[in-house]
């Protein structure tokens, strides 16, 4: 009888830490923008900006990060009205942050919930005659188990939110600087 009662607390031990085991991704307040540029290569004015789909982040939030994006990338001169429009451009921006989330039983006593948050952004530079387009996507995903009701479900913080678009953006900026 002893056996099964060791048996048996090793088995809820193992079944505790798997609630458990999940280590905290650590908080990073690093910005996924950094100095890409030594002198800025394109001018440019802010047109329409536009959220698509489905959107967790608003207008207001979105065009924070892209102004520390453009101003942290160094590739950008922003300017309200466009002093040249043969050399600058207008910049029209579409952008979604989309979250779709998920539980699913594993078994009698658990259960697993997952999120993905996938973001998109659209530049479309255009000046007379010529436009450049360029898209990018980036994705997250999260998963937490409960077991008997113990455990975490993935949250989606502020931070991942903006990280998820500042990736997106850095693509565009990676992509920009090849043309």
């Amino acid at each position: 009888m002893k056996h099964l009662y060791v048996i048996g607390m090793i088995g809820i031990m193992y079944l505790m830490t798997g609630c458990f085991s999940n280590k905290p991704t650590p908080s990073s307040t690093q910005n996924e923008i950094e100095k890409m540029c030594n002198e800025a290569k394109y001018t440019i004015t802010l047109g329409q900006i536009n959220d698509i789909g489905q959107n967790v982040l608003s207008k207001q939030d979105f065009r924070t990060i892209l102004d520390k994006a453009l101003r942290d990338s160094g590739c950008f001169v922003v300017e309200s009205k466009l002093n040249n429009r043969e050399k600058g451009y207008v910049l029209n921006i579409e952008y979604g942050l989309e979250v779709k989330e998920s539980k699913k039983d594993t078994s009698a006593v658990s259960t697993q919930s997952s999120a993905s948050l996938k973001s998109e952004v659209r530049f479309v530079m255009s000046r007379a005659n010529y436009t450049i387009t360029q898209n990018a996507s980036s994705t997250m995903k999260m998963s937490g188990k409960k077991y008997l009701g113990i455990g975490e479900e993935p949250q989606i913080t502020q931070e991942q939110k903006e990280r998820l678009v500042q990736r997106a953006l850095k693509t565009i900026f990676t992509n920009l600087l090849k043309i």
